[in-house]
């Protein structure tokens, strides 16, 4: 986790940073903390091997698409409801998954302009986070997000229904639902 969280420290203010590396620092800091702790739980619960598996499988999706709506939120979300202060990513020049897909959809024109915004975020928030909504980044994050809470809930499947099942559900869903 540690290592995650240094790996993308190191990459601060690298505005080529690709979506693989972003998805490996979200994997290494969240994803795999998830994934093992929902391993853990099922192998103290005495589950089968197969449940743990199914269940560490949940909790690295969960990771993902937990780190990938809080970064989106840090950066379009309210100070009021996400109960943290937004845009330190921006700030500490961190680039997570909706600026790196804005930074992959703008003209060649407007991409200096960007990087430069980027490097100097303050009294330019306003011009980047209309950039993000413009562009679909955010709708982007979204997307990723679902896809992976998509993928937790289908690990359920060697589970049957259930109330515990029901309420892991739950929560993928909820995940993404509050980042809309």
């Amino acid at each position: 986790m540690c290592q995650g969280e240094i790996n993308q420290v190191k990459r601060r203010f690298q505005l080529d940073l690709t979506l693989s590396e972003y998805l490996a620092f979200i994997d290494h800091k969240t994803a795999t903390l998830m994934g093992t702790c929902m391993r853990a739980g099922a192998r103290l619960a005495r589950l089968s091997a197969d449940q743990a598996t199914a269940l560490g499988h949940f909790g690295w999706n969960l990771g993902m698409a937990f780190q990938i709506i809080d970064d989106t939120l840090d950066l379009v979300g309210e100070e009021e409801v996400t109960g943290k202060t937004l845009r330190t990513d921006l700030a500490n020049g961190k680039l997570t998954l909706p600026l790196i897909h804005l930074r992959d959809q703008l003209s060649a024109a407007d991409r200096p302009t960007f990087f430069d915004y980027l490097k100097s975020p303050d009294g330019n928030v306003p011009r980047i986070i209309a950039w993000l909504k413009e562009s679909g980044a955010i709708q982007a994050g979204l997307r990723h997000a679902a896809n992976f809470a998509g993928q937790a809930r289908a690990a359920l499947q060697h589970f049957p229904d259930s109330t515990p099942k029901a309420t892991l559900s739950a929560i993928a869903d909820y995940i993404v639902i509050r980042a809309r």
